[in-house]
């Protein structure tokens, strides 16, 4: 009987606590603690009586009227329960109720106070009583007392619902806390139950994952969230995944994500920051027409403040689309809207930028003064009066634009402007070319500016580059050491840090361009290679190959260099400047190997970067000279060769310091040679006679060509009287060369002679003909004035043939052949030899060795001999 009594009594315990917690859950929805509540009273160890006493009808009246869900009612039957029973048993239970209501009504001051009266519960396991304390200190904001309280709930020992509860408040406390790291742990550990919290624990994982700067598990969170379907929190998770990619870049993702608010939840708080949000993701991504359509497609659904702010946005992509006067219609329409506060200077600053681009001087100033008088302390003061400053200086009136500044300046660092000031000013002398003061400012500005702030070092490799302009390139190599030197003071148990890398690598870029300058090059080369073996992928890789062949070409290691120049050249990124000097390395280097084909190509490219004017003067002249061989028999190349001297020759006469006096000299020369031999007689004389007048150089040879044009004038005698001063000049090929265009020319005038019947006068200059060529081969035999004395042989074996003397002539072909056996002269010589014995076949053959010479005088003599030939077949 005792026993079916008790096992009754146990059920209606268990029946009540369940039927307590399930309409407690219906009167308290939404608490956190609701669940938490409800398992509670389940295990209940507690058990109330079915008394009649005073003291439980009063405890049993409170818990009715919170049945009900009268809440204010229930609250004072319940402070009347405590006042009036102090020592019942059940009192802890009623403060905690109690509690729990002050707690629904948002009192969680109140609720902490009941709470800490509690000395025991008889119906409310311990862990309710300490996750209701936690909450509540949570409220408070008492991160420390709510986890210190939290950890004694016991997770383990929990229902699912109410385990999730404690996982998540211990979250939110450890987030308050500032220990992200637990935060995270907590969270997630909730976030792993279905239960009421898990869409919140969530939604406060991704909060606490992009406290860490991991954006992407933040983004990936609400992504889940978004995946489970939740209404209530779908809008909030949306908007804040946007914000997310936003923030990170991704702003065609962000655009999705708001779309998802704007289109599902258009009655949902979240809606107007998410149009907010979607006009700024596609002011980012430069889609600005788009911008102004969401506009005009949401501004009716919007608050006033919220509109203000997409004015904002739209009055700045107007700008950045470089329609000004739009943006200054739209922030007036902003001005209008979003009040005072940090919108509204904003919108000043940008209305000000807009109406400067417009030249609205007045209408600037007016808004900067706005500015000034309504956000004295704002950091946007410095540019707007940087605006004023340029408006005067774009007016014609630098100085009064840098007298505002300098005013700033000079009250000193505690001007809440100066080191804005500073670097402004430093940008206004810069833009007007005032290097040096410049300089200056940016010095100053490094100097009395935080080292580990990233534009101060920006500005010190501003200066760096103005000392480079300046040519204080051992300046610029202090500075930039200095600067990798650097060490930041870092956490306990880090590593000091240096240079964020974007400066680092600016730095260490300019370090080797000062070293360049310093003729440091084995160094310079060593910076480069840290520099891309710590940032492979740096900003200047293009230009790091077109240094390291430059480098590796200054040091002598002239092989390994070829490569990274041919890519430099390669580059359509790298400035043409760059690639046409790395192709005027590759020409030097290989004209020193005497490598034509590959020297003309190079030169080719570097006329299709650049045109003709950007070859150097030995360029032009070295093309001029190669194309000039064949010049005489294609005239495409006899037109470029002109132009490349004409182009030459032209900055000389513009300009005597564009072109050394030598260079000119020869171009000259070379022209009058080219105008010589297409027979363009007149304009030959006068490029010789400039040379002549010029002298420069090749004055001398010059006079022997203008002897030699006058007389293909017509004028042989006065040719020869040019020439015979030259013809003891000291200078061996001087002395030559007019010994042997006399001779010519004497054997023109005997040839003239004898056609006019004065066979004595023939004879005679015909003999004085051959004491000058046997001057050439007897006084001035030597190698190194060939061809001269090999063609001074071959005039006086033409003589001798004239004369009728064979043997005579086939003697001086044999003598010149042994004298110079190794030149084409010789080989040009047994051909004749052969011809003339007979042995044509040997004949033709030495012909053949000669097809590709390029000498003038032999080259037609060959094109003789060959015809003979093979009219002789």
């Amino acid at each position: 009987m005792n026993s079916g009594l008790s096992n009754q009594r146990s059920e209606k315990r268990e029946s009540f606590a369940a039927g307590l917690g399930v309409r407690l859950g219906k009167i308290l929805k939404g608490g956190l603690v609701t669940a938490v509540v409800c398992s509670s009273l389940l295990f209940a160890q507690g058990e109330i009586r079915a008394q009649s006493g005073a003291e439980f009808q009063q405890f049993r009246f409170a818990y009715k009227l919170m049945q009900r869900g009268e809440t204010e009612l229930a609250g004072e039957a319940f402070d009347q329960y405590i006042d009036q029973f102090p020592e019942a048993d059940k009192v802890g239970d009623a403060l905690y109720y109690r509690a729990v209501l002050y707690q629904h009504e948002g009192k969680s001051s109140a609720a902490a106070r009941e709470l800490s009266k509690i000395k025991a519960t008889k119906l409310v396991p311990e862990g309710a009583v300490n996750l209701l304390k936690g909450q509540v200190m949570l409220e408070e904001k008492w991160y420390d007392e709510a986890l210190l309280t939290l950890e004694k709930v016991d997770v383990a020992k929990l229902k699912p619902g109410a385990a999730a509860a404690t996982l998540y408040l211990k979250g939110k406390a450890y987030r308050g806390a500032g220990n992200m790291q637990a935060a995270a742990k907590a969270l997630k550990e909730c976030a792993e139950f279905e239960s009421d919290v898990q869409v919140r624990a969530i939604i406060e994982l991704s909060r606490v994952l992009a406290k860490l700067d991991d954006t992407k598990g933040a983004i990936q969170q609400l992504e889940r969230c978004l995946a489970l379907d939740s209404m209530e929190y779908e809008a909030e998770a949306a908007r804040m995944a946007g914000d997310l990619s936003y923030r990170n870049g991704d702003y065609d993702q962000a655009v999705v994500f708001y779309d998802l608010v704007l289109k599902e939840h258009q009655t949902s708080d979240q809606f107007g920051t998410s149009v907010l949000g979607m006009m700024w993701a596609h002011h980012a991504a430069g889609r600005y027409e788009i911008v102004l359509k969401k506009l005009e497609e949401y501004k009716g659904f919007l608050k006033p403040n919220e509109m203000g702010e997409a004015f904002y946005v739209s009055g700045a992509s107007s700008a950045a689309a470089d329609h000004h006067e739009q943006a200054v219609e739209l922030m007036n329409e902003a001005l209008g809207l979003v009040g005072k506060g940090i919108m509204e200077e904003k919108v000043l600053y940008r209305l000000a930028v807009s109406q400067f681009e417009l030249g609205w001087m007045g209408e600037m100033k007016a808004t900067v003064a706005r500015l000034q008088a309504g956000y004295k302390e704002s950091e946007l003061l410095a540019d707007a009066m940087f605006l004023i400053a340029v408006a005067e200086a774009e007016r014609g009136d630098v100085t009064a634009g840098a007298a505002k500044l300098t005013e700033m300046i000079d009250k000193g660092e505690s001007h809440p402007y100066y080191h804005q000031a500073v670097l402004r000013r430093a940008r206004l002398y810069e833009q007007n070319g005032a290097i040096e003061a410049a300089a200056e400012d940016y010095k100053r500005y490094v100097q009395i500016g935080k080292l580990d702030n990233p534009a101060v070092m920006r500005a010190a490799l501003q200066y760096v580059d103005l000392k480079y302009q300046l040519g204080d390139y051992a300046e610029a190599e202090t500075v930039t050491q200095s600067m990798l030197e650097l060490r930041y003071d870092a956490d306990p148990g880090e590593q000091p840090t240096g240079l964020e890398p974007g400066i680092e690598q600016e730095a260490m870029f300019r370090l080797m361009l000062a070293q360049i300058k310093l003729n440091q090059h084995n160094n310079a080369l060593k910076t480069l290679d840290e520099l891309e073996s710590k940032y492979p992928l740096h900003a200047y890789r293009t230009y790091g190959t077109y240094y390291r062949g430059l480098l590796l070409m200054s040091s002598g290691n002239k092989v390994e260099a070829i490569e990274p120049l041919q890519k430099a050249a390669g580059f359509v990124t790298l400035p043409t400047e760059l690639r046409i000097n790395a192709l005027r390395l590759l020409g030097v280097y290989y004209r020193q190997l005497e490598e034509g084909d590959q020297t003309e190509d190079v030169f080719a490219q570097m006329e299709d970067l650049g045109g003709k004017n950007n070859l150097q003067e030995d360029e032009l002249l070295w093309l001029a000279e190669r194309l000039s061989i064949d010049a005489h028999d294609e005239a495409e190349k006899y037109a470029r060769a002109i132009g490349y001297l004409d182009l030459l020759i032209g900055w000389g006469e513009a300009n005597e310091e564009a072109v050394s006096g030598g260079a000119m000299a020869r171009a000259l020369y070379i022209r009058g040679q080219l105008q010589r031999q297409e027979g363009e007689l007149e304009a030959a004389k006068e490029s010789f006679e400039y040379v002549i007048a010029l002298g420069k150089g090749y004055d001398l040879d010059s006079r022997i060509e203008l002897a030699a044009v006058i007389g293909e004038m017509g004028d042989l005698p006065k040719a020869l009287a040019e020439l015979k001063d030259m013809r003891s000049s000291e200078a061996s090929h001087i002395a030559a060369k007019a010994l042997l265009e006399s001779a010519r020319i004497c054997r023109k005038i005997a040839q003239k002679q004898m056609l006019d019947d004065q066979s004595i006068s023939a004879k005679k200059t015909r003999h004085e003909a051959v004491m000058l060529l046997k001057r050439i081969i007897l006084i001035y035999p030597y190698q190194e004035l060939s061809p001269l004395p090999q063609q001074a042989y071959l005039e006086l074996a033409s003589i001798e043939n004239v004369m009728g003397n064979n043997e005579g002539e086939l003697e001086l072909i044999a003598e010149m052949s042994e004298k110079y056996p190794d030149s084409e002269y010789a080989t040009y010589a047994k051909a004749l030899l052969a011809e003339r014995m007979g042995k044509l076949g040997d004949a033709e053959v030495y012909v053949s060795r000669l097809e590709n010479t390029q000498d003038l005088y032999l080259e037609n003599r060959i094109k003789l001999l060959a015809g003979r030939l093979g009219a002789q077949r």
